[in-house]
């Protein structure tokens, strides 16, 4: 801007008030007009008036990046990869809202990846009736290469994983039957009847743990030398077990550990850090709990750092208190009248 002469206070505020304005973007000053002498009130722009930059107007580098995010999303029209393109079109819908033929496409690519998606979980669907597990796989997977947020393709592809491990994990448990069986005397054949060890693997592979439980005991009480059936419930006691535990019933939890580890067969894993593991905890749990209870009933609370010796009988503290407890008790018994509390 071409600076005037200044010709007294009047004109040095008029200029100032201008460039304040220009600096703002608020109005643009045409350098060939004069600064005028003087401002009045009905010289001063009204609000209304003052432009600004429509909302529109890109700069060079919104201009660039616009021609990027349009030829990927028309290369991806044009392959039908409606998902991507959809996500490239909402883009350029942000950033250009006034466009309607961006709003356009990106409905059209929805609605598309919405019709793709579906098409394929229907295929999907036959396909795993058919009992082609592997072909059910993948089109369930293309339905969600369409649509990412569909939670019932993604769920069918969870049940799928989970039938295919119990296949492969029964495949394994035939193949090392079959080994049992052929060592098997003709004075023990061996049972055709597999429902129950059939039936308990597909519950723990389902997540019914209690169920497995049930079943797989009931085979193995009738087949006791079956490896397959005992290493199967073995299994199944030590998942019923790490469940319980999550569900925050320890003892109970531990009780399934034991009866996992007690079981002798081929391969065995070993559970022996896992039970330390949860004992030591349990034993915390009950010194605390001692620590609550020793100022309103002293007897509750050696009972518990009994119990807290039991499942960790390394735990010092718990023995120290229980220790402590017991001599004040039996100073307390030494008065007349006096109850157990501290």
């Amino acid at each position: 801007m071409r600076a005037s002469r200044p010709v007294g206070a009047a004109v040095l505020s008029s200029q100032c008030l201008l460039l304040a304005l220009v600096g703002c973007g608020g109005v643009t000053q045409r350098t060939s007009e004069p600064v005028p002498t003087a401002v009045s009130a009905e010289s001063t722009p009204e609000p209304a008036l003052v432009k600004h930059r429509p909302p529109s107007t890109l700069s060079t580098v919104d201009s660039a990046f616009e021609q990027r995010r349009l030829k990927e999303a028309e290369e991806l029209t044009q392959a039908n990869r409606w998902a991507e393109a959809a996500a490239q079109w909402e883009i350029l819908t942000l950033l250009r809202p006034e466009r309607s033929e961006y709003a356009s496409k990106l409905t059209e690519a929805q609605s598309r990846a919405s019709s793709n998606a579906s098409e394929n979980q229907t295929a999907a669907a036959e396909a795993r009736k058919r009992g082609d597990l592997q072909r059910a796989t993948l089109l369930y997977l293309k339905a969600l290469r369409a649509d990412p947020y569909n939670a019932a393709a993604d769920q069918a592809l969870r049940d799928l994983e989970r039938q295919q491990s119990h296949r492969l994990y029964f495949n394994h448990l035939a193949s090392t039957a079959s080994g049992a069986r052929a060592t098997r005397t003709a004075a023990a054949p061996y049972s055709t009847d597999h429902q129950e060890l059939d039936t308990g693997v597909m519950l723990l592979h389902q997540g019914d743990y209690n169920g497995s439980v049930q079943a797989l005991q009931s085979y193995v009480k009738r087949e006791p030398q079956d490896e397959t059936g005992k290493r199967a419930l073995r299994d199944a006691y030590a998942a019923l077990g790490r469940q319980r535990i999550e569900q925050g019933k320890k003892e109970e939890g531990i009780g399934y550990l034991e009866k996992a580890r007690a079981i002798k067969a081929a391969g065995s894993a070993n559970l022996d850090s896992t039970l330390q593991a949860v004992r030591k905890d349990m034993a915390q749990d009950y010194y605390e709990q001692g620590l609550r209870m020793q100022r309103t009933d002293l007897q509750a609370a050696i009972g518990l750092w009994e119990r807290s010796l039991e499942y960790d009988p390394g735990h010092a503290q718990a023995r120290l208190r229980l220790d402590q407890a017991k001599r004040m008790q039996r100073n307390l018994q030494t008065i007349p009248g006096a109850r157990s509390t501290p």
